[in-house]
């Protein structure tokens, strides 16, 4: 009998260019990190003053394989302010974010999500095959989560 809370994740990242049409989408799974099965447990279970939520969806260029150590990107180029997404009595939830033309520009093989602007836990971590994103380039990243 498992009675256990699993949370499992993945990316969809869709890449535009300047006149709105895609020009690529990927989806990949989520690593959940040590940081972040921290975060999560202090804000479940803990009764002091909790870390900020996790609503900030970072991208970046580091080629390191994902681990569940991490605790930042291997190159950060970017990160925003995610806007997030929740039925009641649903068991899923998203993030989404897009990164503007001129934002996150280059060659972007990472992503990540974390609780902060700036430092913060880092929830979860993912490598993928390289999105090259133009200046003239928007890229949108969901980060969908499924609790069961």
């Amino acid at each position: 009998m498992d009675d256990g809370i699993h949370l499992k994740g993945w990316t969809i990242k869709k890449l535009y260019d300047e006149n709105g049409c895609l020009k690529t989408e990927q989806i990949d799974p989520n690593l959940v990190t040590l940081a972040g099965f921290d975060l999560v447990s202090q804000r479940l279970f803990s009764t002091q003053t909790g870390s900020p939520a996790v609503n900030y969806i970072a991208i970046g260029s580091g080629t390191a394989a994902a681990s569940t150590a991490n605790t930042a990107l291997g190159g950060e180029l970017s990160r925003m302010a995610g806007t997030y997404a929740h039925t009641d009595g649903q068991t899923n939830c998203n993030h989404t974010v897009t990164f503007a033309a001129g934002a996150g520009t280059g060659s972007i093989t990472e992503a990540g999500m974390l609780n902060s602007g700036a430092t913060g836990y880092l929830l979860c971590r993912q490598q993928f095959a390289q999105i090259a994103k133009g200046a003239s380039d928007s890229l949108q990243i969901t980060w969908a989560f499924s609790l069961s």
